[in-house]
């Protein structure tokens, strides 16, 4: 699923952070908005309490999701990457069988390298694989910040109990 049909999915005070969330070069850390989603209003407890579970069990399946994404772009790099090397292979036994019809006078191990990797089958190849990565790294990325937002909900737990506790000792915080 992508990014944009997630955001589509997702809704209410998730759908308004999504794209600061997965576009981290485009937002400013410290923007109030973001902030006051994980704000405790000690007059307010009661209603964070019954909306905190929702919250937290959206954002763990949306961690969930992501990592299930990074795994299948994990496992397309890695697949790209053996057809790359079969494809080497084969152009390294095709160069040292006919090295003249690919444009080498003498066939050494070097030449032969050399004409592999300038060949347009490998460079097509090397670009999948490049975009492979990028698409892992995008997805890591995306998960991390999911996984950032999970563990910022349970620390908004911890504190919401420690809230609670002060609150019914009538001791504000």
């Amino acid at each position: 699923m992508n990014q944009t049909a997630l955001a589509a999915r997702t809704h209410g005070w998730f759908a308004k952070i999504w794209h600061d969330l997965v576009e981290p070069n485009s937002r400013d850390p410290m923007k109030d908005d973001e902030l006051n989603l994980f704000e405790i209003d000690p007059y307010r407890i009661a209603d964070q309490w019954v909306d905190h579970p929702t919250k937290f069990y959206r954002a763990s399946a949306d961690w969930a999701d992501k990592r299930a994404e990074h795994e299948r772009c994990k496992a397309r790099e890695d697949v790209l990457g053996d057809e790359l090397k079969e494809v080497h292979s084969r152009l390294f036994l095709d160069v040292s069988k006919d090295p003249a019809s690919f444009g080498l006078e003498k066939s050494t191990v070097d030449t032969i390298k050399a004409a592999v990797l300038v060949h347009d089958d490998y460079k097509r190849w090397q670009k999948k694989c490049y975009r492979a990565r990028e698409e892992s790294i995008k997805a890591e990325h995306a998960m991390n910040v999911a996984k950032s937002f999970l563990d910022t909900l349970w620390q908004m737990k911890v504190a919401m109990e420690e809230s609670t506790k002060l609150h019914l000792n009538n001791i504000h915080a």
